[in-house]
């Protein structure tokens, strides 16, 4: 996770990256599923 606190802005764009945080959350689901279809179908 320290090379992605890197690339994030800081702290003043917060509000915006809490905005988003849902966006990215789903989004890595959507491919650890894809990933999951992959290996065991």
């Amino acid at each position: 996770m320290a090379p992605l606190r890197r690339l994030i802005p800081p702290v003043r764009v917060g509000m915006g990256l809490m905005d988003l945080s849902p966006l990215i959350l789903w989004f890595l689901l959507l491919l650890a599923q894809q990933l999951v279809e992959r290996i065991f179908l």
